[in-house]
């Protein structure tokens, strides 16, 4: 059972971490693009919510954007908060135990 869980938490790390790198990039490039909010936008970041709910700023950052009536807005409080999120949790990598 425990060799169970930790072989999930092991991979669930790298779907969190592949997620928060896709919403990342995702909210940057159309912030910067000056792109539309769409529904594919929010099941990015809602997935990304899901996903690494556990992470304050994550969660900050998706309920602030929900307030935002445009797409530039939307996207800029994405790209901030993911973005700050996404260094955070990366500087918490064991780095040397994964390579």
């Amino acid at each position: 059972m425990y060799n169970t869980i930790q072989f999930l938490h092991s991979y669930w790390a790298y779907l969190v971490l592949t997620i928060l790198v896709l919403a990342t990039f995702n909210a940057l490039i159309k912030f910067f693009g000056n792109k539309e909010f769409q529904a594919n936008d929010f099941r990015i970041s809602l997935f990304a919510l899901i996903v690494t709910h556990i992470q304050l700023l994550i969660t900050i950052g998706y309920s602030k954007h929900k307030k935002k009536l445009t797409s530039r807005p939307k996207f800029k409080v994405l790209s901030i908060f993911y973005t700050l999120g996404l260094i955070l949790v990366l500087s918490r990598i064991p780095w040397s135990n994964w390579f």
